[in-house]
């Protein structure tokens, strides 16, 4: 079963993409999977994973926050990324995550789902 992020409608493990607005759909209960840690990373547990995918910067800073409160080292990458009309256009293809350690990745999805975020 998979989830939009943005409004919380369910979907079908074979949808990826959210028909009320465009969001890219993450799973219920996605456990990553780690074969091999990040170039330059020497504990796998420290590579990070996206916990989530938000269609907006703001969105996305405002979970980071969130979990940051939580005591959980969060980022979004594409931060500094220029979304040109995120506001006006919702385009797929202008997705934002927001990444977490490996072994911090349970308790941010725990914290997400609590928040509702």
């Amino acid at each position: 079963m998979k989830k939009c992020p943005y409004c919380g409608k369910e979907y079908s493990d074979e949808t990826s993409i959210c028909a009320v607005d465009e969001t890219v759909l993450i799973s219920d209960n996605p456990v990553p999977k780690l074969s091999a840690p990040e170039p330059g990373v020497q504990d796998s547990d420290l590579s990070l994973v996206i916990v989530g995918t938000y269609r907006t910067v703001v969105d996305a800073t405002v979970v980071m926050c969130r979990l940051q409160a939580a005591g959980i080292e969060a980022c979004v990458p594409e931060e500094y990324t220029p979304q040109i009309f995120w506001n006006v256009i919702p385009s797929p293809l202008e997705t934002v995550t927001v990444r977490v350690a490996a072994k911090d990745y349970e308790e941010a999805r725990r914290i997400i789902a609590y928040d509702g975020v």
